[in-house]
């Protein structure tokens, strides 16, 4: 088996192309929580572990859990006494995630695997707050902007739901620092970033080449 270690890296996350309009306030305790999944059903996605923590926490009892997207026929197959809970709503594929995304109180990704999740930047610009795994690679920081778990720790996404829906001050509250701080996900700041990335490594690049430089032409000089 062949291993590369990387010392030097930076990621560059996707983002938002603009800003959307998300809407004015979260929901109402006595309303119940709204919860949004969107994106392929499949295994490494995690909606297992999303399924399982939702019918744990006390969110089911008066919310709701929707998901849009098209689900692996077999996977969905294994998951069906779960998803015909009254309170889970399987939508299928959708055209107007923009406009679920405004009406949910959270986006959920308890993701296995994930380069940068675009959708968890357009959740953000919508008002969702993010209940993600470490996985998700979601630009967001967890008790400031969002709440992460570990990979697979289906316990702390259960407390994590828990937690939304029981403490509405603290989901208002994650819910406006994520806003005030979207600019910061938007593919100008990424672009920015990586400007800057370009930047430093071709001055840090010059700064190795150039002494190199500098003791061949003396040597030519010399002959």
């Amino acid at each position: 088996m062949l291993a590369t270690q990387l010392t030097n890296y930076f990621v560059i996350n996707m983002g938002l192309t603009k800003r959307p309009s998300p809407t004015a306030c979260t929901s109402a305790p006595c309303d119940g929580l709204k919860m949004l999944f969107v994106g392929g059903a499949a295994p490494r996605k995690g909606l297992h572990y999303a399924l399982e923590a939702w019918l744990q926490s006390t969110a089911h009892v008066k919310g709701e859990f929707a998901i849009a997207g098209e689900f692996i026929p077999a996977y969905k197959e294994i998951l069906r006494p779960k998803l015909s809970h009254p309170s889970v709503k399987v939508l299928g594929h959708r055209a107007d995630v923009p406009e679920l995304m405004r009406s949910s109180d959270i986006l959920i990704l308890p993701t296995i695997e994930e380069g940068s999740a675009l959708v968890t930047a357009e959740a953000r610009g919508s008002g969702c707050v993010l209940p993600v795994s470490e996985a998700a690679g979601a630009l967001c920081t967890h008790m400031e902007n969002a709440l992460v778990h570990e990979v697979g720790d289906l316990q702390q996404l259960t407390s994590h739901i828990n937690l939304l829906d029981q403490d509405r001050s603290l989901l208002g509250k994650l819910r406006a620092a994520s806003l005030r701080t979207i600019d910061q996900i938007t593919w100008s700041a990424a672009g920015d970033r990586l400007y800057r990335v370009y930047s430093e490594a071709i001055t840090k690049k010059m700064a190795r080449v150039e002494p190199k430089l500098c003791t061949q032409i003396a040597l030519v000089a010399v002959q």
